[in-house]
């Protein structure tokens, strides 16, 4: 260890590169209009100004208000300039805790030349550029100092630009109305400040995604208004926090969103030097632990069962399910719906609308997906298909959210007839196990509508889905259900080149299946594919019609051989 008596080099006790760290103060901002601004309301509601008014020029603005200004005089001037310092006549100063780097915002902007700051009796007017980079300006600002005839009440601003910072902050102001907007720094002083641009009044109500127009919980934390609400309008998630005036945007969208209105004392710790989120510290976690808590509360409270819907369950579940499940009174659950005339695998399996049920009064529910039994008695999972069974079942529903460990989930058993064609069987039976345990008792599918299932669907033809089908009329499964298995999603094709391929890969199997039938768009190919002589012309076709009908319903095909075929038409 060395001795105190040692002889040490000067400055050793200096740990901070004083210009350095001034210098690098430029880098701590976005060059924004809207965050200059943001820092000067914030010294005005700190000032305890009750107006602030904006005025432009065709090169800058002016900004006023009316609060006790810069205290001390000349001192005044120097705190406002010195790093790291402030001087407010405010009580809640000392939780307000400014850094005392926010005026820096308007000297490090690009656009802007020269702010000139007045307040009390004096006026200081200060060139940006010479500012950062002239040590003898910088440290000798005190000369630029110029006593007023006349007080200025207040403290004011007035800013040299050029014309596209004015443009850009009438624009930040013109934009408030835009419900979709990132957050204006006129929006949330409402209470604090009023605002005018050119002497027209800036609106300075929340914005419109931090607003709970229908709140669930009113509350408080910490001395400060807390409200709880459920993805409220427009659709926002996120939760917001007001500092004193300004809104910071919180990262916290479980479906619920509050929002936090901090006037007095310090629950949270916003980030310096211009408080553009939270700092996710001991206070924050204490916050959303809170929140969580009431939402908890509210949700699972059974006296609030008239105002629960099934989504604020199940937002507890996505926010924290091993609670939810131990606290929840409750479990959502959807019905599974009959098939209806599928056009794509959009239109199989679906469900009606999220409903909300108690532990001792369960609908009956069913696993989604069919476990299907071959003729060899081997188990297969087929993720499709169930929609298409769920007549026979009857009424029932899939657990979307709860403990399965309280509740009875059975699973659709299904055992294929046998085989007739390719991925075509009879009918079969089918039953509901619970488990792993295949159904006690087992039905014959008797209903007029196929059942099927299968794992993968195609974007391209209909025979390359790993079908199990049980019908007793392929070609009406051809026609209807099979289009189930059509996958529309595709990034590298459009759907109707999509469509068009899957439909004409059922035209064919349909042929394969029904015998000599063509396309109603047929080809000369496909009538010479059914003659005994493959390469001789067709010189004739000849129509037939049903009764009055317009549209033939089989051709008759002959070729130079005087060999023909009559064929129906699909």
């Amino acid at each position: 260890m060395i001795s105190m008596t040692t002889q040490m080099p000067d400055g050793l006790t200096d740990l901070i590169n004083t210009d350095r760290v001034r210098s690098s103060i430029r880098h701590l901002f976005q060059n924004d209009i809207a965050e200059c601004l943001s820092e000067l309301f914030q010294n005005s509601q700190r000032a305890r100004a009750r107006t602030v008014e904006i005025v432009t020029c065709e090169e800058g603005f002016t900004y006023r208000d009316d609060g006790h200004g810069l205290l001390d005089g000349m001192e005044g001037f120097h705190t406002l300039l010195k790093i790291a310092e402030s001087n407010f006549d405010n009580e809640t100063i000392t939780d307000q805790d400014p850094m005392g780097l926010g005026i820096h915002a308007l000297l490090a902007h690009d656009a802007i030349r020269q702010v000139t700051f007045a307040s009390g009796d004096y006026r200081l007017a200060l060139d940006t550029k010479r500012w950062w980079a002239d040590r003898d300006y910088y440290t000798h600002w005190f000369t630029q100092l110029e006593e007023l005839q006349e007080p200025v009440e207040g403290f004011e601003v007035i800013v040299a630009a050029n014309a596209k910072l004015v443009q850009q902050l009438k624009q930040v102001f013109a934009n408030s109305t835009y419900p979709y907007r990132k957050t204006g720094p006129a929006e949330g002083y409402e209470g604090y400040l009023e605002i005018t641009l050119d002497g027209a009044k800036i609106d300075t109500r929340l914005p419109h995604w931090a607003r709970t127009e229908q709140p669930l919980i009113k509350t408080s934390y910490q001395g400060s208004r807390l409200t709880v609400g459920f993805d409220c309008e427009y659709g926002a998630h996120n939760s917001s926090v007001n500092w004193y005036g300004q809104v910071i945007e919180l990262d916290f969208h479980s479906g619920f969103k509050f929002h936090l209105d901090v006037r007095s004392g310090r629950p949270v710790n916003p980030l310096s030097p211009t408080r553009r989120g939270l700092i996710k510290d001991a206070a924050y976690e204490a916050l959303i632990r809170f929140v969580k808590d009431e939402i908890f509360r509210f949700a699972f409270d059974t006296n609030n069962r008239a105002q629960v819907k099934p989504e604020y369950v199940a937002a507890c579940f996505h926010m924290d399910g091993e609670r939810a499940r131990r606290e929840s009174p409750y479990i959502v659950a959807a019905e599974l719906l009959p098939l209806d005339n599928p056009s794509s695998l959009e239109d199989l399996d679906c469900k009606g609308d999220n409903e909300l049920f108690t532990y001792d009064r369960v609908p009956r529910l069913l696993a989604e997906g069919v476990i299907v039994l071959d003729r060899e008695r081997q188990k297969q999972e087929d993720e499709h298909g169930l929609s298409s069974f769920i007549k026979l079942v009857g009424k029932c529903y899939v657990l979307k959210h709860g403990d399965s460990a309280r509740l009875k989930v059975e699973s659709l058993w299904w055992k294929s007839g046998r085989q007739v064609r390719e991925f075509f069987h009879e009918p079969g039976e089918w039953g509901v196990g619970v488990g792993d345990h295949p159904p006690a008792v087992w039905h014959p599918v008797e209903q007029e509508e196929p059942v099927f299932s299968f794992n993968d669907a195609s974007n391209w033809e209909v025979d390359a889905v790993d079908w199990t089908v049980g019908t007793t009329d392929i070609v009406a499964f051809l026609r209807n259900e099979s289009w189930a298995g059509f996958d529309q999603e595709s990034d590298e094709h459009n759907y109707e080149e999509l469509q068009a391929s899957y439909e004409e890969s059922i035209d064919r199997v349909l042929r394969e299946v029904i015998g000599n039938c063509v396309p109603v768009r047929f080809t000369v190919y496909d009538l010479q594919s059914f003659m005994p002589t493959k390469d001789a012309r067709i010189q004739k076709v000849r129509y037939h019609y049903d009764g009055q009908g317009i549209s033939p319903q089989e051709i008759t095909a002959v070729n130079a051989k005087g060999e023909e075929v009559r064929l129906r038409l699909l």
